[in-house]
């Protein structure tokens, strides 16, 4: 029990990270139930807004010189990561086209290869993929390439 840190001004910190990440995560459920669009761009948000109140506004721990440090740190951290979540929302991607009969059909008379992207607004792996996959420059070079 006596290597069990006491309670004081680093625990309320404590609490108050898990307060910005329980209001982030309710915020992202809130965007993809409302806005599914908006629901990518909560992280970045949560990382930057957290990282300014946690680093630097958010008032216990003043007196103490190493909490202080640290909850700097921590925010310049989450800033960072922020910034760094923003840049990737805006990676070009792949320039989808509308489904068209037409085109499918001359595609395959062509043998030209089809990628076809059925999704959900709401679906949480679709949008990863329109984050990740779909922005990385492999996949968006290889599209181009067969399209062309």
């Amino acid at each position: 029990m006596k290597k069990i840190p006491r309670s004081g001004d680093w625990l309320i910190w404590v609490e108050r990270v898990f307060g910005v990440v329980l209001a982030a995560a309710g915020l992202f459920y809130l965007a993809l139930a409302f806005a599914p669009q908006a629901a990518a761009a909560v992280p970045a948000a949560a990382l930057i807004l957290g990282g300014i109140y946690l680093g630097f506004l958010q008032r216990s721990g003043k007196a103490k010189k190493s909490l202080r440090a640290f909850k700097i740190a921590f925010g310049i951290a989450a800033i960072a990561l922020g910034i760094v979540f923003a840049n990737a929302l805006r990676a070009p991607g792949i320039r989808w086209q509308p489904y068209d009969e037409n085109q499918l059909a001359q595609a395959r008379s062509a043998g030209t290869p089809v990628m076809m992207d059925f999704y959900a607004d709401w679906c949480i792996p679709c949008l990863e993929l329109d984050r990740s996959t779909f922005t990385d420059p492999e996949v968006v070079n290889a599209t181009e390439r067969s399209s062309g």
